[in-house]
This record gives C-alpha cells, sequence and structure tokens, in this order.
C-alpha cells in the first residue's frame, strides 16, 4: 500500500513571537503550581522543550492521533538559558506503568490494540525529508540514548548509524560488557545490513508517556524526541533500560510481532559498546 503524503507543516514562530508567548506564559505559570491551569489548560515549560515539540504534537494530533491540542509555544530566559513552554489542552487520564497492574485482561488488551492503531498511523506518511532522519521540522533531534543527545540531522539511514558509533569505544580497553568485545563490534555493525523505512516517531514510547482512563488510551505525552527515525527506533529505544520479562517490552513486541527482534539484539551490543559515553552525557 502506498504511502500517504504527511500534512504540511505550519509555519514556524518568528524569534518576537516566540519572546511574546513565552513571557505569557510564563506570567501564567508564576501564578501556579506544576503547569496546571484553571479551564482545562496545561503548561509544559523545561529547558529541554522546543518547537519542534510543539509541531510533533499539532501534526500527530492531524492524524488523528490522542494528543494535546497546542495552543501556542513560547521562549523565556532564566539564568541564561533558554526555557521552551508549551501551552495546550489538559487531557484526561492515568500513566499506564502506574495502573497497568489494576486493569483487567480486557482493557489491557484494548490498549495495546489502539497503540498499535496509532502506530501503524504514524508509519502510513512518507517523510517529507526524504531519506532524512531528522526532527519533524527538520532540523536537530533531542534523544537520551545518544551521544550529544543534541545532534543534527543524518543524510540517510547509513548515515545514523554512523553516527551511533561515533561513541563506541574502539578498543576493549576499560569493557566491561556482558557479550565480549570482538562479537559486540560484529553484532553491532550487523544493522548497517538492515534497510529500514524512516518513519514519523515519537521517540520516547515508555508507557508513562501514554495516559489511560477506563480501559482506553486517552492520550500520548512528552513528543520532545519526536522526529524522523528508522523504523525500530521506536520500539527497542524504551526497551534499554527494562527488563526484558516486564510488561511494556512485551507489549512493544506484541503489537509488532516481534519483528525487530534481530535489531535488538544489535541495540544491545551497540549500548554496550557506547554504555560509558552515554551516560556521561
Amino acid at each position: 500500500m502506498p504511502l500517504l503524503d504527511f500534512p504540511a507543516l505550519p509555519t514556524l514562530l518568528s524569534d518576537s513571537e516566540k519572546t511574546a508567548a513565552g513571557a505569557y506564559h510564563k506570567l501564567l505559570l508564576d501564578k501556579e503550581e506544576e503547569g496546571v491551569l484553571p479551564d482545562n489548560l496545561y503548561i509544559k515549560s523545561t529547558e529541554r522543550t522546543r518547537e519542534n515539540e510543539a509541531v510533533a504534537m499539532q501534526m500527530a494530533r492531524a492524524l488523528g492521533l490522542p494528543v494535546h491540542k497546542v495552543y501556542s509555544y513560547g521562549e523565556h530566559h532564566e539564568n541564561g538559558r533558554v526555557i521552551g513552554s508549551i501551552l495546550m489542552e489538559a487531557m484526561p487520564g492515568e500513566m499506564l506503568d502506574e495502573v497497568h497492574e489494576g486493569m483487567t485482561p480486557e482493557e489491557k488488551e484494548t490498549v495495546a490494540a489502539e497503540l498499535k492503531h496509532y502506530l501503524g498511523i504514524m508509519r502510513s506518511y512518507s517523510n517529507p525529508w526524504g531519506t532524512t532522519v531528522c526532527s519533524v521540522i527538520g532540523g536537530s533531534l533531542y534523544s537520551t540514548r545518544t551521544c550529544p543527545r543534541i545532534f543534527v540531522p543524518c543524510d540517510d539511514e547509513a548515515a545514523f548509524n554512523t553516527f551511533l558509533h561515533y561513541c563506541c569505544r574502539p578498543t576493549d580497553e576499560g569493557y566491561h560488557g556482558c557479550i565480549p568485545f570482538k562479537e559486540a563490534q560484529r553484532r553491532a555493525h550487523l544493522m548497517d545490513n538492515m534497510p529500514h523505512q524512516i518513519v514519523f516517531t515519537h521517540g520516547d514510547l515508555w508507557s508513562h508517556n501514554i495516559l489511560v482512563k477506563d480501559g482506553h488510551i486517552t492520550a500520548i505525552i512528552d513528543w520532545e524526541t519526536a522526529g524522523w527515525y528508522p523504523e525500530y527506533w521506536e520500539i527497542t529505544t524504551p526497551q534499554r533500560w527494562q527488563s526484558p520479562d516486564s510488561f511494556w517490552p512485551k507489549t512493544l513486541k506484541f503489537i509488532t510481532d516481534d519483528k525487530y527482534a534481530e535489531e535488538f539484539q544489535c541495540e544491545i551490543a551497540l549500548w554496550e559498546l557506547s554504555a560509558d559515553a552515554i551516560a556521561g552525557f
């Protein structure tokens, strides 16, 4: 089935527009705690929040995903740092990781089926930036599992693979991985021969970033790492710090028919080779 054309991106804001909105957001935040506002509004404001996140949310919502409605994006400065902020509609629900144990088997199946459906929607659109691995707006990406955590666009998956190997140790000196060093190197480079579609990706699809209520997904939140990535990234990234026997890795494997089992083994090797470097960022 041919891929659909991704919707047109909104016009990016000027610096003056960001500053004005940021000042307004800060005024609202100074009056409330934790970003929760009256009139069913919410503000997310962090050092990592950037316009790409707001646009990613707008695009995801345009595709029909359950995502906060964005009203404005702004920036202000604190102690020499740029603080981004998003004024959005508040969404009902509780974090999936906090309520999963108390859900019925039928509710768990429903949530898994809904998540599979939403991922299918995201993967049914072509990358407007061609083969480039980049943010939703075509710029730099932010990820908690790369070093550096902010990195420039990669022309294609091959360039992205090269970037991922940037922080891998070149020798076994000081290596303490569970996989023998030479085997880890061999296994990590197997990804070079596994071509993938570059798809619209949340990038941090942990269970705490999914809100549920009455056995249904009400929102997918925290799109700060969103962008265009190889298709396996969405599934393997959340498994890095979790036991393979915990419910979330099992859920991700289930909704994709464990399609990325080989990629996950490559990822494990890559993580062991670059563990010290990534931990330092």
